[in-house]
């Protein structure tokens, strides 16, 4: 172990680097360490350490233990110990001259810097004076700093002897400077979003911190999930997502969830930051794709394909991952849509998992034609069209079918397909089932559009004008889902002249609702003002 190493150590332990003398007293809190100044008279003070460190004013317990030595020797008439006792610096008279004799010594002063320590012989009490530096004694007309000195009325003065000086160390080599770690945020900011929990947290570690106690711990799973929760606390703390992408923590989780792979635990914890990461950072999306991330969800995603809470958690990594750049084609290279086709195939598998994986396809399909073509030729159909059909009434499923109706119907050459397999059945399935929910009414017109170019004659023959009336009647107040109603009627009008004339026959309350929707949403006034035209001439 290296000089640097024992230092970092004994910093770590709250220690002096020097003496090893206990400064700070540690204490743990999870992943994390909290160190607490000590006051050890004579020893430490305020986590400082008096031997090594001395400062004016200072009573270090060495220099009492000394006192108490010179003055135990001088009661016994014994020589101090270090004392040079062939230095006949003691002049006595007749009576005292003989051996053995010693004269008793009513009071001891010791001088030191700043400090003066009156030892009284016979009670062995010792009391502290503070005293200016420049004090002079009055009797000798010396400065108290000049030694240990012992007088008696009219006597000469006796010497202490100088304390024995301690050997030189050498200094211990000096380590190659490290690079100076970012500065610490967080201690002076206040965040909205944050949480006391958050602020404590941050004020002692930053992400830098928790990713060296990953590596560091790489086997304690304990560990690796405290560790993982705590970056998702600060990445929602501001500048907390480019902090977390600078450190590359991405990679590191990455390594978690490849190490641990049997701890849904871990997982949790690790896909849950994930998902929070890649919904909001292009570089995470990169960190994912470049170091196996998609691999390890594809396999997360098979092993755990029972567990809802996990697999959503997984597929949304994916999802977000396909955003409709470079990124979606190198997500379809890694073979996620026949992960998709297995999940559909399982059965007794929750319908928000399905929900999600369909979710998933819908963005693959919407920006790669390669992820279109595997999905038909893999037979996606005959698996995505019966779970369609079985969540009829969940309407999140059905939002998430009709946006991967949307998405595959894009390719013409897929037209056929889709209204072969049942699709715009499907869609108006979802329209009637919830004719007052926005959201499935604005995605069912979307799908619509796109089965438009070879479907609009089974729109009209198999009932879905009707549906389209029946949104423009239940949605006279919501902008957004009648600018999709207007956008098929109108696509309708214009691919068959013919469907006018049906439309004013069979559903002449339409003329009304357009109107309104005219007059009400500037956005949809060109439209409308179109269609009322067209029926206007039949």
């Amino acid at each position: 172990m290296t000089a640097f190493d024992v230092t970092k150590e004994r910093e770590k332990k709250g220690q002096c680097v020097k003496c090893t003398q206990q400064l700070f007293k540690v204490k743990r809190i999870g992943a994390f360490r909290s160190k607490k100044p000590l006051t050890i008279q004579g020893l430490v003070d305020n986590g400082r350490c008096m031997i090594c460190d001395p400062r004016v004013g200072d009573v270090v317990l060495a220099q009492v233990s000394a006192a108490h030595a010179v003055d135990s020797h001088s009661a016994h008439g014994e020589p101090s110990p270090g004392h040079n006792t062939s230095n006949k610096s003691i002049v006595s008279n007749d009576s005292s001259s003989a051996p053995g004799y010693t004269r008793p010594v009513s009071s001891t002063s010791v001088h030191s810097t700043g400090v003066s320590l009156s030892l009284n012989c016979s009670s062995g009490h010792i009391q502290q004076n503070h005293a200016e530096e420049s004090h002079v004694d009055e009797r000798k007309g010396l400065p108290k700093n000049e030694g240990l000195s012992l007088y008696d009325d009219g006597e000469p003065e006796v010497q202490a002897p100088e304390p024995e000086s301690e050997p030189v160390l050498e200094p211990e080599p000096k380590p190659e400077p490290k690079p100076e770690p970012p500065a610490r945020r967080g201690r002076n900011r206040r965040s909205s979003t944050s949480v006391q929990f958050a602020e404590y947290i941050f004020s002692l570690v930053d992400f830098q911190d928790l990713v060296d106690t990953m590596n560091d711990t790489h086997a304690q799973v304990k560990m690796q999930i405290s560790c993982c929760e705590a970056m998702l606390k600060l990445i929602k703390t501001p500048d907390g997502m480019r902090d977390f992408s600078n450190v590359r923590g991405s990679v590191t989780v990455i390594d978690a969830i490849d190490e641990h792979f049997k701890s849904r635990e871990l997982l949790l914890a690790a896909y849950t930051l994930l998902s929070y990461g890649t919904s909001n950072c292009n570089i995470i999306k990169d960190h994912v794709i470049d170091f196996d991330g998609i691999v390890l969800s594809n396999r997360v995603a098979q092993e755990y394909v029972t567990d809802n809470e996990l697999s959503k958690l997984v597929w949304k990594v994916v999802t977000s991952c396909c955003d409709g750049t470079s990124r979606t084609r190198q997500v379809v290279e890694k073979n996620v849509v026949s992960y998709v086709l297995h999940v559909l195939c399982c059965e007794d598998i929750s319908s928000e998992t399905q929900g999600a994986v369909v979710d998933c396809m819908a963005n693959i399909a919407e920006y790669s034609s390669k992820g279109r073509i595997q999905f038909i030729q893999g037979e996606g159909m005959s698996v995505f069209v019966p779970f369609m059909f079985m969540t009829e009434s969940i309407g999140l499923a059905q939002i998430q079918c009709c946006r991967l109706i949307s998405a595959l119907g894009k390719d013409e050459k897929l037209n056929d397909t889709l209204i072969g397999e049942g699709c715009l059945l499907q869609v108006n399935g979802a329209m009637s089932a919830h004719p007052k929910d926005s959201d499935v009414q604005e995605a069912c017109c979307k799908a619509l559009v796109a089965l438009m170019p070879t479907g609009h004659q089974e729109i009209m023959e198999f009932g879905g004008f009707g549906f389209l009336a029946a949104a423009l009647e239940n949605h006279q107040n919501n902008g957004s889902v009648l600018k999709e109603v207007v956008y098929v009627i109108g696509m309708l009008i214009r691919y068959e002249a013919s469907y006018s004339q049906m439309i004013s026959t069979n559903f002449p309350e339409v003329r009304q609702h357009l109107q309104h929707a005219s007059m009400s949403y500037p956005a949809c006034k060109e439209k409308c003002d179109f269609i009322l035209d067209r029926l206007s001439v039949h």
